[in-house]
Parts: C-alpha cells; sequence; structure tokens
C-alpha cells in the first residue's frame, strides 16, 4: 500500500491534479499485482478519516472495478507449465476452446495451447466445469461463486451460493469455498495437505477457528466448503482502521481470542506454524477466527498414539513459512513446537498494540543478525511486557512456555486485581472464623 498511500499524499499536496489521479491510480494497479484486493478497503478508511472526498473515492473505485473487471475476463489465459510457442512434433490440436458453466456472467474461458490431454478434454466438457475458475463459475455442480474475498499462498476463497441449501429453502444458502492454486496444485502433497487442513479444522470444533464443511474435488479442482465470515481480516484492518495501534482494551479481546484457539489446538496436538495478521479475522460481531490450517503441523502427544505426524508433517514436506512471522526453529525445519505458534503470536500482539511489526517486518533469521531489539510499548504494564518480549525470545528455550502462560501475563489488570481481592477477602475470612473458634474454645 505504500505506492498508493505516495500517490495520494501527492494529490493532497497538488503535486498531482485530480484529472491525473486516476491514470496513475490505473497504472499502479498494473504493475503492483497484489495492490487491488485491498486498495478499496484503504479508500474507504481515507473516506472515513477525511483524507479524501467521497467523490474522488468514487472516481478511483470506478478505475479499480475496470481492472478486476478486465483481469476476469482476460482471454490470453495460457498454461503456465507449457511455454508460449507452440509444439511442432506434436499432433494433437493446438488450442481448446473450453464453453464455460459461468452462465451468471455469460463468457467463456479459454484454455492454452496444448494445455490439456484429450481424456482430460472430455471429462471437462461431460462435467461442465471451468477450466479457470472465476467469479460466476459453477463447483461441484453446486456452488456458484458470487465473489473473491481473498487470495493466499494455497489458493483463493469465494463466497458461492450453495444450490443445494437455495432449493431446500434455507435463508441463508451461502457458503466460503477454498480452491487450491495452479501453482500450489502443482506440489506433489497438494491434495494431502489440502485434506489435513479440512480434519483438522474439523478436529478443531471451537468458537476462535473457523468451521471447515469438507474437501472435494471437481474434475482438475481441489476445494474446501467451509463457513462464511462476515468481517474483515486482520491485515487489512491493520492497513486501514488499526492503522498505528489499538489501545489495550480493544487489543485484548483480538489476542485473547487467537491465544484460546492455540491453547485447543496445542492441546489436540497442533501447532498451527502459521500465525499472522493474515490467517486471523474479525467478525463484525466481534468474534475472533482463527483461518488457514493447511500447513499446521502435528506434534506428538503421549495420550495420542495414533498421531499422523509420521505419515504426513507439511512444514518440511512443503516447505512453506511466511518469513516475518515465523521462529528460528521453523527456518532450520526443527520439530513442530508450540512455542512457535508463541512467536508468531507475540508478534501480532505487538503489531495490534504498537502498529509495527517488532523487528520491522524482518524474520527471525535477520533480526538475529542485526542483533535487534523491540522498543518496549509505555502503555501497557509491565507483566504485559514480559509476555511480548518473552514471546518473542529467539531460541525456543528462552521463549515463554505455553500460551496458557502468555495468556495469564497477558490479562488485564483490572482482572488479575479482582482475583487478588477475592484471595484476600478469603483468606481474611479463613483468619476471622479461625480466630471466633479459638476464642470460643479459649
Amino acid at each position: 500500500m505504500t505506492e498508493l498511500r505516495k500517490l495520494l499524499e501527492s494529490f493532497l499536496a497538488g503535486e498531482v491534479v485530480l484529472e491525473e489521479l486516476p491514470q496513475k491510480f490505473e497504472s499502479l494497479l498494473e504493475n503492483h499485482s497484489d495492490l487491488a484486493m485491498s486498495s478499496a478497503v484503504w479508500l474507504d478508511a481515507a473516506v472515513k478519516d477525511g483524507r479524501l472526498s467521497e467523490t474522488v473515492c468514487s472516481s478511483l473505485k470506478t478505475v479499480l472495478d475496470n481492472h478486476l473487471a478486465a483481469s476476469f475476463f482476460d482471454p490470453d489465459i495460457r498454461d503456465p507449465g507449457k511455454p508460449d510457442t507452440p509444439d511442432e512434433s506434436r499432433d494433437e490440436p493446438k488450442t481448446l476452446v473450453v464453453e464455460a458453466a459461468s452462465t451468471a456472467m455469460g463468457t467463456r474461458s479459454i484454455a492454452g495451447e496444448g494445455a490439456l490431454q484429450k481424456e482430460q478434454i472430455t471429462e471437462i466438457r461431460s462435467a461442465e466445469v471451468d477450466v479457470v475458475v472465476k467469479v460466476g463459475s459453477l463447483i461441484g455442480g453446486r456452488y456458484q461463486l458470487l465473489t473473491q474475498l481473498g487470495s493466499g499462498g494455497m489458493g483463493k476463497v469465494f463466497k458461492a451460493r450453495d444450490r443445494l441449501r437455495e432449493e431446500a429453502q434455507d435463508r441463508d444458502p451461502y457458503i466460503a469455498v477454498k480452491i487450491l492454486s495452479d501453482e500450489f496444485k502443482k506440489h506433489p502433497d497438494s491434495m494431502i495437505a489440502m485434506q489435513r487442513e479440512a480434519k483438522r479444522a474439523q478436529t478443531l470444533s471451537h468458537p476462535n477457528v473457523i468451521n471447515v464443511h469438507d474437501f472435494f474435488r471437481d474434475g482438475p479442482h481441489l476445494y474446501l466448503t467451509m463457513e462464511l465470515l462476515d468481517g474483515k481480516p486482520l491485515d487489512e484492518l491493520l492497513r486501514a482502521d488499526y492503522w498505528g495501534g489499538l489501545p489495550f482494551d480493544e487489543a485484548w479481546p483480538i489476542i485473547d481470542g487467537v491465544s484460546r484457539a492455540l491453547q485447543y489446538g496445542h492441546k489436540k496436538g497442533i501447532v498451527h506454524s502459521d500465525i499472522k495478521p493474515a490467517n486471523i479475522f474479525i467478525c463484525n460481531d466481534g468474534t475472533v477466527k482463527v483461518l488457514d490450517l493447511g500447513i499446521a503441523r502435528p506434534i506428538p502427544l503421549a495420550n495420542v498414539p495414533d498421531s499422523e505426524q509420521t505419515a504426513f508433517d507439511p512444514g518440511k514436506r512443503l516447505g512453506t513459512l511466511t518469513p516475518a512471522y515465523a521462529s528460528l526453529e521453523m527456518w532450520s525445519q526443527e520439530e513442530p513446537d508450540p512455542r512457535d505458534d508463541i512467536y508468531a503470536l507475540a508478534c501480532v500482539a505487538y503489531m495490534l498494540l504498537a502498529g509495527i511489526h517488532p523487528f520491522k517486518s524482518k524474520s527471525a533469521k535477520k533480526a538475529v543478525e542485526q542483533n535487534l531489539v523491540p522498543k518496549k510499548i509505555d502503555s501497557i504494564s509491565r507483566g504485559q511486557w514480559s509476555a511480548i518480549s518473552g514471546g518473542l525470545e529467539f531460541r525456543r528455550n528462552d521463549r515463554i512456555k505455553s500460551v496458557d502462560q502468555f495468556r495469564s501475563l497477558f490479562e488485564p489488570e483490572s482482572v488479575v486485581r479482582k482475583r487478588r481481592r477475592v484471595a484476600i477477602l478469603v483468606g481474611l475470612l479463613v483468619v476471622v472464623i479461625v480466630s471466633l473458634f479459638g476464642l470460643q474454645y479459649y
């Protein structure tokens, strides 16, 4: 968002005139592919804060809508694994046009030259599956994709209408569908990773963990169905509404919700391994949900002899991590440990309170090499700072041992004081009762 912020600052300073602004914004969208999905949120926040007028915001959103529409209808969709030049040695047809099932959009998708084998062509035509998944596509003959909600390392998430629910006159026929990306699908363990995500999420039936329904395959597509959440991911909120950090009273419910989800997962023998703002969702009713268990890693438990640890460990097989939130031990691919999640949780807690990453978004490896030390947050108590600083320790043995310990140190002081007051009152009451019995005996 730095580029967009600079552009708007230049506009507000009079360096860019109103007529030039849409054209420059369009150029930014073309040069920065990740800007489109978050710019609408940032523009709304700018209007809310009084930095932009409704007219300017509406003008820029028109440019954004046109850019997204062009992206969806790009006719030059080629197989990323094949060269653009046709292979003269092959006798099969070089171009395939598949009638898409996206009747809502009234379009058709075109697969690249030599992208599919004849058997695949027959399967896709008979099943009426879109080669390229987009808004309007029908997945599994049941789920109509309505809008794209986001994207990540594993794939894209769409809001979808469940036709079966709709046929049953369900008042809320909408769900979320997560579709594995073509790039991730090339990995030989991709199907196992997605199936494990569904299984783990179903195992972790908890108010602070997203509810995943099931795992399916439709032609070339692998996908998950899950509950549709109404709200925003934390990374978007940190760039807009939470810009600059939050007071402790507002940050605590989020930290508490994530902590409770991790506590529950660790007791079930699962380390999330990818806690970060993008995987934390804040619902409009205030509920905090932890998302994306795709690379969650099993840990050995004495009371769980049938643990799947020996069968599949995605942290090692897939080699996936988010640099700014991965512990030092994750970089060296050591055995999973709950303290890996505690490092990431401490990073998130710091960002919520300070508005910035404790090590300026540098990885633990870089932070160690450069001897970086997080700046103390003055707005919190000594005990709360000890929780964050203890969670940010680079060496696992120096880090806070459990999420339970992190929460107990981080709880609001009012809660701690109440507990101490009750303990003192109980103690005094015991003393009084013992004294009365003593006097009576005497």
